[in-house]
């Protein structure tokens, strides 16, 4: 087997052609899709609590407030 070496103008146009054209990454959409439905989540638990936004004084040490 032979590895092909490209020079910087050729291995930018193959990368260019590649990530513009042939390569779809899902997992950005995917992981902003879970991030939101947590968020959702947690709104709508706070909500039906019926709790209001904590204030900065309500946190203590080592409590995230999850």
């Amino acid at each position: 087997m032979q590895i092909k070496i490209y020079d910087d103008q050729q291995a930018h146009a193959m990368a260019t052609q590649f990530f513009g054209h042939d390569y779809h990454d899902p997992g950005v959409m995917k992981w902003g899709g879970f991030l939101l439905s947590e968020h959702t989540a947690r709104l709508q638990e706070t909500t039906a609590a019926g709790t209001k936004k904590p204030s900065s004084q309500a946190f203590q040490a080592g409590d995230d407030g999850w």
